[in-house]
């Protein structure tokens, strides 16, 4: 839900910028999945619906219903990205989430194939899931009217990642040389 919002609320401050629809279109359009958990509204809708948030976007000329929309849907992030107990480590979960992420595993450096027990460095603590966090910390603060909003729980989640990616690294390393039983499998 949060990237709808982060998403819509790009796409609705570049229309009241007098970005056209080549300058729409080129901005990361809003998920409508996030809408319709648990199903699967195939590619090709999902696509369709994607592409005609922008196409509507572009045609519109309400400026005030516009700016409405943008002032409600920023109340409805501060309000999400403010409730109580609800740290930002859920981006963690997100980037992992993610499928074209991929985790770190002692076969990339070792090959073979990976064993289950063995660690793997989660796609969060990856340099690409790192910059897809930063990004997305990014796209929060510009979405926010005050991204100071987001300082305290931005400070409890930078140690929050810190500690977790040491610690998966640690775990990843520490079972390092267990990486020689793939290659002896391999052989």
């Amino acid at each position: 839900y949060v990237g709808h919002l982060l998403r819509r609320i790009t796409l609705l401050k570049a229309r009241l910028n007098q970005q056209g629809l080549a300058g729409l279109t080129a901005l990361p359009p809003a998920d409508y999945q996030a809408f319709l958990p648990g199903s699967n509204i195939g590619h090709d809708l999902h696509q369709t619906l994607r592409t005609e948030q922008v196409y509507a976007l572009a045609w519109d000329q309400n400026h005030r219903q516009m700016a409405a929309e943008l002032a409600t849907l920023q109340a409805r992030l501060q309000q999400v990205l403010t409730i109580p107990g609800v740290p930002l480590n859920w981006l963690a979960d997100w980037v992992n989430a993610d499928p074209s992420a991929e985790p770190i595993t002692l076969a990339d450096f070792w090959g073979g194939s990976d064993a289950a027990d063995l660690p793997v460095v989660a796609p969060a603590f990856t340099r690409e899931g790192k910059m897809k966090i930063d990004a997305a910390i990014a796209e929060i603060e510009s979405a926010l009217d005050d991204p100071k909003l987001l300082g305290k729980s931005k400070a409890e989640f930078v140690e929050w990642y810190t500690h977790n990616y040491f610690e998966s690294w640690n775990r990843f390393l520490s079972a390092f040389e267990k990486g020689r039983d793939l290659v002896r499998d391999k052989s």
